[in-house]
């Protein structure tokens, strides 16, 4: 499987849509240098008291796929979970969460934690393109890498995925055909062939 297979897995981002922040996730890091959402998202919850708690801060209409108000870590619809288990995609598991209002009543809206546990090796940026783009008029040349490589000899064939030492989540083709055509809400997929990445931002590949 090459790049032009693969996408990476993210939310629209729309005002109108319903959105949390977490409760009582912390920020600081534990002694691998993993913090809650980073935990969470790797699928490591033996240390978390469930569930998890999140609180409503904006929009009404509810999506498949929901931000927590961590960039990495996202929550599922039920509908979601079960179209993902009838087709027998692989790679992810849920944990328990609750969503309250904001004077702190429960909703009924069934949503639930998102983990991704399975792993391929790491992005290697020496497999990129580098093209060069002003990004404002008389501005200087910046640097990119276009188009991104996990390395997939050591890739478990999970249908999701988090590269090493990477936590942006990553599906295959089967999974992308499957969502879209079941038109799961909020879902936001783009083919890691046509990512650029500022090369001052990659320290070390």
């Amino acid at each position: 499987m090459n790049n032009s297979n693969i996408y990476t897995l993210g939310t629209k981002l729309l005002s109108k849509t319903f959105s949390v922040n977490s409760i009582c996730l912390g920020s600081g890091a534990d002694e691998k240098g993993n913090n809650d959402a980073m935990n969470l998202l790797e699928g490591h919850l033996e240390t978390f008291n469930f569930p998890i708690a999140f609180k409503h801060v904006s929009g009404k209409n509810y999506c498949d796929l929901m931000g927590s108000g961590w960039g990495i870590l996202y929550l599922i619809s039920d509908r979601m979970k079960h179209l993902l288990e009838k087709e027998r995609l692989t790679g992810w598991k849920c944990f328990p969460i609750e969503i309250v209002d904001k004077n702190g009543k429960k909703i009924q809206e069934v949503y639930h934690g998102f983990s991704i546990v399975g792993r391929s090796g790491s992005i290697i940026y020496k497999k990129s393109d580098v093209i060069e783009k002003q990004l404002v008029p008389n501005g200087p040349l910046s640097k990119y890498y276009k188009g991104i490589h996990p390395e997939m000899e050591t890739w478990d064939g999970s249908d999701f995925f988090l590269p090493k030492n990477h936590w942006g989540t990553m599906v295959t083709q089967k999974a992308k055909d499957i969502m879209v055509k079941n038109k799961l809400t909020n879902i936001m997929l783009q083919n890691l062939a046509e990512i650029e990445v500022g090369v001052n931002t990659v320290l070390d590949y």
